[in-house]
């Protein structure tokens, strides 16, 4: 969305992330160099809303094949309630792929509103 690009590029010159962070506005399969370079992958409700079912199995299968070992997946919903709505869970079999880590959950958040927020946030790493 170029509307969701230019949100994360004026958060990105705000906070004065401009050396550490590169925004591509890209569909994902024709940038899966990005994705075999990564470190740390972010996805938040990244199919579900805007694929049919096939693309997602599809663009799904394309991570599970190009997101290296030690990679970081950060992710909303979890990957087990993302995976779950697909058909024979998009052939992924999560504990081959993927061990949940703890994410870093402060003890002290300003607001009710961001600590449930918070706990719904879900951290991976490829193993």
């Amino acid at each position: 969305s170029s509307d969701l690009c230019q949100l994360a590029s004026q958060t990105i010159q705000r906070f004065n992330m401009q050396d550490r962070i590169e925004l591509v506005h890209a569909e994902l399969s024709t940038r899966i160099d990005l994705v075999q370079m990564a470190h740390v992958i972010i996805l938040n409700n990244v199919f579900d809303w805007f694929a049919p079912i096939d693309v997602q199995v599809t663009l799904w299968q394309l991570l599970r094949t190009n997101i290296p070992k030690n990679v970081l997946i950060v992710t909303i919903p979890s990957l087990e309630e993302a995976l779950d709505k697909l058909p024979n869970h998009a052939e992924i079999d999560l504990s081959q792929w993927v061990r949940q880590m703890q994410p870093f959950r402060p003890s002290r958040m300003s607001t009710a509103d961001i600590k449930e927020k918070s706990e719904n946030i879900w951290l991976y790493q490829v193993i």
